[in-house]
């Protein structure tokens, strides 16, 4: 929700606006819908895994035909809610579709493929443009580089954060393809997964600088 929220104040919204309003919900659903849509996809995976036991869909609490449902709902809530505030603004259509694409790759690769962080972090950080191209048609360097510091962040978050989380699960890891392992409760990382650690933070440190 903040991200776009960021990118139509950015080019120049009124936060003092119906449209505001329209871009936190715009922000919501697609979030929830993603995450939903996430779940359904991962949920023969996630019975697998002990760890995910507490899941809705895992537990018990929530069905799957249910899950389907209520995510419907949401995309039928969200297609208005697009078409209010994309209208008109092609830019921002074929940047949202950019989006909507990566993330339904990560949904279909995050268990198959090393490279699961880059459609994500693209998904999310696309969507600073989305509501931006709205207000503006004029890129400045700023929206650049905090595009830039976005998706390395994002990238960071899943890359390293999230694929340490799942580290001992049964899915293609990159740090596991790096040589990382965890060992009587402690994780033991390689030089490559140092050296990618320090390179995505440096990264954001000199985006930040720039700034």
């Amino acid at each position: 929700m903040s991200i776009v929220l960021l990118g139509y104040l950015l080019g120049g919204g009124d936060l003092l606006s119906v449209k505001t309003v329209l871009w936190l919900l715009f922000g919501f659903l697609v979030h929830y819908t993603g995450h939903l849509d996430n779940s359904i996809v991962d949920y023969e995976y996630d019975k697998k895994d002990p760890s995910k036991a507490h899941f809705p869909l895992v537990s018990g609490v929530a069905s799957l035909q249910r899950a389907l449902v209520v995510n419907f709902l949401g995309i039928v809530l969200l297609a208005p809610t697009a078409i209010i505030v994309l209208y008109g603004y092609p830019a921002s259509q074929l940047t949202v579709a950019l989006s909507y694409g990566f993330g339904v790759i990560y949904n279909r690769i995050n268990k198959k493929s090393v490279y699961k962080p880059v459609p994500i972090s693209l998904c999310f950080s696309l969507l600073l443009f989305v509501s931006f191209f709205t207000e503006s048609t004029l890129l400045n360097p700023i929206v650049g580089l905090l595009f830039v510091y976005i998706f390395i962040t994002m990238f960071f978050e899943q890359g390293f954060g999230g694929e340490l989380k799942d580290i001992e699960r049964d899915e293609v890891n990159i740090l596991k393809k790096m040589g990382a392992e965890v060992k009587n409760g402690y994780f033991l990382p390689t030089v490559k997964v140092d050296v990618f650690a320090i390179a995505i933070l440096l990264g954001n440190i000199v985006v930040v600088f720039l700034m």
